[in-house]
């Protein structure tokens, strides 16, 4: 569990990253940005679908 509260807390320092630095000024930061966050995201999703699936929550 706490590692999914750090991806969760990831993708949302990722997405900071990504509204905030500019794509023309700091591009390396951006994408640096933008990795973590869409990589963060996808775990989470993964995460998700797994504790649905081992909780029974599809069944319902």
């Amino acid at each position: 569990m706490l590692i999914y509260m750090r991806l969760i807390f990831l993708e949302a320092f990722g997405l900071i990253l990504v509204s905030i630095i500019d794509i023309k000024s700091h591009f390396y930061i951006h994408a640096v940005g933008y990795t973590i966050w869409l990589t963060s995201f996808n775990f989470n999703m993964l995460f998700n679908c797994i504790l649905q699936h081992y909780s029974g929550l599809r069944t319902l």
